[in-house]
């Protein structure tokens, strides 16, 4: 690791450390009074997803991947993020399972293991047959 990313990560997780959470009724509030279109949407999408991936890619640590500010802007933002969900998954991206729960409210049932894989599969399979018809 460079000294650069170590020093952004140390920082990112100081930031976890003292304010874990970000101003989620902001980020919905900004969206709506915004009204962002489709593509515009995407474009945050993605700014989001580097950012925590780029933050995130030396921790091993489950819950501050997923208490990442940019994580939980995903988050806040619901169910208009679904689609590109949607496609970072079919695309082999992961870590979308927390995230897929807190927006949904749906959990798998029924899966043969917890493998990662078998959850990918179910949660394709659920967003295929109730999100992007």
């Amino acid at each position: 690791m460079s000294e650069h990313q170590s020093t952004r990560t140390e920082s990112y997780t100081t930031t976890l450390t003292t304010n874990p959470k970000v101003d989620e009724d902001n980020v919905v509030t900004q969206n709506q009074k915004q009204g962002l279109s489709n593509s515009q949407l995407k474009t945050q999408f993605d700014s989001l997803v580097n950012q925590w991936r780029e933050d995130t890619r030396v921790l091993s640590d489950a819950a501050l991947i997923f208490e990442h500010p940019a994580y939980q802007s995903i988050i806040s933002i619901g169910e208009p993020m679904l689609p590109f969900i949607h496609e970072d998954l079919l695309n082999g991206g992961g870590h979308w399972y927390y995230a897929l729960r807190k927006i949904t409210g749906y959990t798998p049932k029924n899966l043969k293991s917890r493998k990662s894989s078998e959850l990918r599969r179910a949660w394709l399979q659920w967003l295929n047959q109730r999100v992007l018809l």
